[in-house]
């Protein structure tokens, strides 16, 4: 079993770290929270719901820096919550907070606790062994700004017990859509940029680029294919001018993928 982020896709988050107990206790001393930078993948998470648009199913994915931790033996960054953890964040978080913030007319379909949530999966039946797939419990904008307020009311009122799910933060995660991106679509779009607004219209992309409201990484490639109706074209790349043209762009870092054509 894998996380939703199981490998380093190069997406960094800088992580505030607190001032230590020294730090806050001299006189006149430091007041500056410093930051850490963290691979995306290296942060514990786990997928809460989907998005669904007419062209696409994008990944919700709910992360929690506070419990950014390393294997004792080896040091490798542990990503993949145990299972215990993710039932308290269920039972205490999110669950109470969806019923919170729905219609009393929703009382009926919801699950109210992790129990509830398993024996309705199992459908009703205790003599049945096998587990069904969880019931999608849709929400509306409005609505999911509430359950996020409400978590977060959750969280703090937990006594310090829920205090590891802080500072949580979301992640929005689609693969395999780079076609739906393709600068020129035909002459339809402008650029790559226009196709991705078109043909992702369900996003709110005038709040997702306000970078008050969080970061909006989009990963770019750049393919050449030549294309020769008589004979096969070869093309050998010069790679200090290919990697002298990725500092001319601005990127700071790129991968090159080297397809060979040759038999």
């Amino acid at each position: 079993m894998k996380p939703g982020i199981f490998k380093h896709n190069h997406t960094y988050v800088d992580i505030t770290i607190p001032q230590s107990e020294a730090d806050a206790s001299v006189p006149g001393g430091r007041t500056e929270w410093l930051s850490k930078r963290f691979p995306m993948s290296a942060i514990p998470h786990t997928c809460i719901g989907r998005i669904s648009s007419a062209s696409s199913t994008l990944n919700l994915y709910i992360a929690f820096p506070r419990m950014i931790h390393q294997h004792p033996m080896n040091g490798q960054r542990i990503t993949l919550m145990p299972k215990d953890v993710l039932n308290i964040f269920w039972d205490r978080v999110l669950l109470p907070s969806i019923g919170d913030c729905t219609d009393v007319s929703w009382a009926p379909y919801l699950k109210q606790t992790l129990e509830e949530a398993r024996y309705k999966a199992r459908g009703g039946d205790g003599c049945k062994g096998g587990w069904g797939p969880p019931k999608t419990i849709p929400l509306s904008n409005n609505d999911f700004k509430d359950v996020q307020k409400c978590m977060e009311a959750h969280i703090c009122n937990g006594e310090g017990k829920l205090s590891m799910f802080g500072s949580l933060f979301f992640i929005l995660d689609r693969k395999g859509i780079k076609l739906l991106m393709k600068d020129g679509q035909r002459g339809h779009f402008s650029g790559p940029e226009e196709a991705l607004r078109r043909n992702l219209s369900d996003l709110d992309w005038l709040y997702m680029r306000n970078w008050t409201h969080g970061e909006l990484l989009v990963d770019v490639g750049i393919s050449f294919t030549p294309h020769s109706p008589d004979v096969p074209v070869i093309g050998v790349w010069r790679l200090d001018a290919l990697e002298a043209s990725f500092g001319a762009g601005g990127y700071k870092r790129g991968d090159m993928h080297h397809h060979n054509t040759l038999s």
